[in-house]
């Protein structure tokens, strides 16, 4: 005999109670920022020190291939350099209001034989 469970209704905890959320991400960077402290104090050079020995090919750094040495400009370039954003200045101006084509007057009367346009 098999056991048939009901589901109850009987609400839930209060909105928004509790301990607020966090998410993967921030506790990923939390964790990686203690982490670098830690290693910038252990050893006395952070990571951006590292990364521009390898790039310059400092003494300890002469053995590193230039698959590496490419990877570690393009990340000093990614720490360094702000990010750009699609967002310029075509997207700030507003809205934009398009007129009508503008076309000749259908009232004027106008030559065959030259093209022109007279007033009569």
């Amino acid at each position: 005999m098999s056991v048939h469970r009901f589901n109850e209704n009987r609400g839930g905890p209060r909105p928004g109670a509790g301990r607020p959320k966090r998410t993967l991400s921030q506790a990923a960077v939390e964790w990686a920022w203690k982490t670098r402290d830690k290693y910038e104090q252990r050893y006395g050079k952070s990571v951006e020190e590292l990364l521009l020995d390898i790039a310059y090919a400092v003494d300890w750094a002469k053995d590193v291939s230039v698959h590496v040495r490419l990877k570690a400009i393009q990340e000093i370039h990614r720490l360094t350099s702000p990010p750009l954003s699609e967002d310029g200045e075509a997207n700030q101006r507003g809205v934009i209001v398009r007129l009508p084509v503008r076309q000749d007057d259908p009232g004027k009367v106008v030559r065959f034989d030259t093209g022109e346009a007279s007033d009569e």
